[in-house]
């Protein structure tokens, strides 16, 4: 967090594993880094993106879900999703700005066999608005029913950009996760089918900007790294500056990330000494 602080990020959203001692430690001075939005743990399923065990590792799932750090949770049905949920909220996450994050998914790394087209949420027609949904690289039936919630995420097809832009939904691309993941493949000791599946995302990723761009879509400064590769976390001015005007890239990180969390008029904007704070 000090690191993210020194490259000039004095408000972050963390969508898994933060939790609400990490942020009041940074409130209290005790810790120095950048105010923490925090979703507290992804909900994913068994074997989604946020259970980690391997092929063979049968502890019970409760061993993540108790595990200060760990990403998520892993809960099944609707009853468990709901009482997930529920104890998140009294986990106090995100404060008055609650986000939720749905691990959708199976995870893609460092797995070999999972699949990223396959989808295990779906939203309800009775739907709360208390939290706000966020959803990560998921199929694409999966994240055009998203939309309707006003989750936000980033692979999408032309269809659903659209859907997007109607219905006001952010995009929040990480393009920097795939080039940080390409870079450390081998430190990482990802086998080649993994470094495959990176590398296919990686290089159709730009394309990706331009026609959000075209579409009239908000997008949101992200990046998706996880531990020693945050420090690749300023690369991501470096490759939407490829693609997009710099005053886009700029904007990405201010006042279009302010709007992301509902923290306009808070956060993402330069004011003179003498404007009223």
């Amino acid at each position: 967090m000090k690191q993210m602080l020194m490259r000039g990020f004095t408000t972050v959203r963390d969508v898994g594993g933060a939790t609400r001692p990490l942020a009041q430690a940074e409130e209290a001075g005790q810790i120095e880094g950048p105010r923490l939005v925090f979703c507290g743990k992804a909900l994913s399923q068994t074997g989604g993106h946020s259970d980690y065990r391997g092929f063979v590792d049968n502890r019970s799932a409760e061993s993540q879900t108790y595990r200060l750090g760990a990403m998520g949770r892993v809960c099944d049905g609707v009853d468990a999703v709901r009482q997930a949920a529920r104890d998140e909220i009294r986990q106090g996450l995100g404060s008055s700005r609650r986000w939720l994050m749905a691990a959708c998914r199976r995870r893609r790394i460092p797995s070999t066999s999972s699949s990223s087209r396959y989808q295990s949420w779906r939203p309800s027609s009775k739907r709360r608005r208390t939290l706000r949904p966020m959803s990560p690289r998921i199929s694409i039936p999966t994240r055009r029913s998203r939309v309707p919630c006003g989750a936000v995420c980033a692979r999408l097809n032309i269809p659903t950009w659209r859907l997007m832009k109607e219905r006001g939904a952010i995009a929040c691309p990480t393009l920097v996760a795939y080039e940080a993941l390409h870079k450390d493949a081998k430190a990482l000791g990802l086998p080649d089918v993994s470094v495959a599946k990176i590398d296919d995302v990686r290089l159709r990723s730009r394309g990706s900007l331009e026609i959000l761009q075209k579409a009239g879509v908000t997008m949101a400064f992200g990046t998706d790294l996880l531990g020693e590769m945050h420090k690749y976390q300023s690369d991501e001015f470096t490759i939407r500056a490829e693609v997009l005007p710099p005053i886009e890239v700029i904007r990405s990180t201010t006042c279009y990330a302010a709007e992301l969390l509902r923290m306009t008029g808070k956060v993402g904007s330069l004011r003179s000494a003498s404007s009223p704070t």
